[in-house]
């Protein structure tokens, strides 16, 4: 996961992330590295604040393909949904 040491994440985040997710998980995040880059950084460009806490918590997230979770979020009011996911990680629900 050095990839993400790359997009800034700190080492705690990705120590977190390995005691919180299934080897499995880990191993298909790791395997869709373009596809979650592509999906942090669409998270990062439309504001989303809690990028650390859905890696760590909701990992599964970033594996969704990065054209079906643009269109995900464009069905709703954008900002909106960042607001939510601001607050309440859960709000990724929605989607």
């Amino acid at each position: 996961m050095d990839f993400l040491k790359e997009l800034n994440f700190p080492t705690e985040v990705i120590k977190k992330i390995k005691a919180y997710n299934d080897k499995s998980l880990i191993f298909n995040f790791i395997c869709s590295k373009k596809n979650v880059i592509k999906n942090i950084d669409y998270l990062r460009n439309i504001g989303v604040e809690v990028i650390e806490l859905l890696l760590i918590y909701r990992l599964e997230f970033f594996l969704i393909d990065n054209s079906m979770l643009i269109k995900s979020f464009e069905n709703f009011e954008i900002s909106t949904l960042v607001k939510l996911i601001n607050e309440d990680i859960n709000a990724v629900n929605l989607l």
